[in-house]
């Protein structure tokens, strides 16, 4: 974390009305066993209240929260004759991820320990696990109950729910949010009158209220609607990365933008940043030479508003990704698919993240009637590209759209990739694919038929599609999972 994060982090926590069960205050109190109750206690407390990270702060007074600095280094203390902090990871059980920081505010020292949430088992200290009531430190084994919530907790869903600021006045949730964008994305109205919006944000749910009359913004509100996602500490990572390259590898990159705005209203802007930086191609249409956008413009929407809803929000350390090269664009986001890549085009969707996905569906940003995917590859079949590829890496998903290409420019894998999703797109419009479709996909001449024979029988090959009717060259085919779930086409 840069000095800066730490300070907006410090100001937040500051801004709380006194200790909560997810971090702590100390001066100058340093005992490496308790510390390591701590981790575990407000690791297993972030999980419960749905925090990304729990904190342990030392510099400041914890009874009237003043900055007043410490002696401790975490960077030097010790257990013994080791390092504390190689120490301390090998007394946690399961291993997570914890950071230490030290920096100055006005001249004095404060060092901070975070810890990640505990992620469906509860974190324990040299074989005892703990948890926080109010401020003190109490054994999860005296709270079955308790110890059984971390272990059923289904942390991504909990990450949209969890509070990005709160104890805010209207006021505050007025500076922080983009309400203007709120009715405009809408199409609304927009309300000039402050008691209206909160009371229009309360209604559709964009923020809650307290009992003690303060507000509260949860985290898929703030990604989406932010005026600045750096002024939510643990949601800054989660902007948007874009990168342009020179070339065809990342040797050399032209330009990084990071996402500084909530994923609606900052989409337009980021969409037209790319629209005008990318290639055109020239196409002759009506005996006219037209210059158009190498890549549709609709299927960019739809992979990047997919990259967005469909992060594991609960991954630390990495951004949704744009990276633009000389011949494709990959966008990638964190988190494996809920279901296989090679059922894209055709599975009902399942949402990662509902109110994040709920709320861009409210602004117009995306749908989930799960047309998305089947759009972006139409597109590249109206636009003759080679077919989009989506991987599924060990914790990411990417998408990956090529430049135009013709079809003696494709390889073997290419030409099945593409001839699977053209049997897709052909049997959820209740048709089959054909040698005849195949050619108008490729463009190719009915006299060079043998061509799509030939990949026909690749992908056949492969087993990802098979014979529905077999007739030669007038065969029609289904992708391979039609039989699995016993859909009749209606005869052509």
């Amino acid at each position: 974390m840069t000095t800066k994060e730490l300070n907006s982090l410090l100001n937040e926590l500051l801004s709380l009305s006194g200790e909560r069960e997810w971090f702590e205050y100390k001066h100058n109190w340093f005992q490496p066993e308790q510390v390591g109750e701590y981790v575990s206690a407000l690791s297993n407390s972030a999980s419960l209240k749905g925090k990304p990270y729990g904190y342990l702060i030392w510099g400041i007074d914890d009874s009237t929260r003043k900055i007043v600095g410490t002696k401790v280094r975490l960077d030097s203390e010790k257990k013994g004759n080791r390092e504390f902090s190689k120490w301390l990871s090998t007394m946690l059980v399961p291993r997570i991820v914890f950071d230490t920081f030290g920096w100055e505010v006005d001249g004095l020292h404060l060092e901070l320990l975070r810890v990640e949430a505990a992620r469906n088992q509860p974190v324990k200290f040299k074989g005892e696990g703990f948890f926080r009531i109010n401020s003190s430190n109490t054994n999860l084994k005296d709270y079955p109950n308790i110890e059984r919530k971390i272990w059923t907790a289904e942390t991504p869903t909990r990450f949209e729910f969890a509070s990005a600021a709160e104890d805010l006045s209207a006021k505050d949730v007025l500076n922080l949010l983009n309400t203007k964008s709120f009715y405009t994305l809408r199409k609304a109205e927009v309300s000039e009158s402050p008691v209206r919006i909160i009371g229009d944000l309360l209604e559709s749910k964009i923020i809650n209220v307290d009992d003690n009359g303060k507000y509260t913004i949860p985290n898929y509100t703030a990604l989406v609607l932010a005026n600045q996602l750096s002024d939510f500490t643990h949601l800054e990572r989660k902007a948007i990365r874009l990168i342009f390259y020179s070339g065809y590898n990342k040797v050399k990159g032209e330009r990084e933008i990071i996402g500084r705005k909530g994923y609606a209203v900052g989409f337009e802007g980021l969409i037209q940043y790319m629209m005008d930086r990318l290639p055109q191609s020239e196409i002759i249409e009506s005996a006219l030479r037209v210059e158009m956008k190498m890549y549709p413009e609709v299927a960019i929407r739809e992979l990047i508003a997919n990259a967005m809803i469909h992060q594991d929000l609960c991954q630390s350390g990495t951004n949704p990704m744009i990276e633009v090269y000389k011949d494709r664009i990959e966008i990638t986001n964190n988190g494996t698919p809920l279901i296989a890549p090679l059922r894209f085009i055709d599975e009902v969707p399942r949402s990662r993240n509902e109110f994040l996905a709920g709320l861009m569906r409210q602004f117009h940003i995306c749908e989930e009637r799960g047309s998305g995917i089947k759009r972006v590859v139409t597109l590249a079949e109206a636009y003759q590209l080679p077919p989009p590829d989506f991987q599924q890496l060990e914790s990411h998903v990417r998408a990956v759209l090529y430049a135009p290409r013709p079809l003696a420019g494709m390889d073997r894998t290419e030409r099945i990739r593409a001839c699977y999703q053209h049997a897709c797109l052909k049997f959820v419009s209740n048709d089959y694919l054909t040698n005849e479709s195949l050619r108008k996909r490729f463009k190719i001449e009915e006299e060079k038929s043998y061509t799509t024979s030939r990949i026909i029988a690749d992908t056949v090959e492969e087993g990802l599609i098979v014979p529905r009717v077999s007739k030669g060259r007038w065969s029609r085919y289904v992708p391979y999972w039609a039989d699995e779930i016993n859909v009749r086409l209606t005869s052509h």
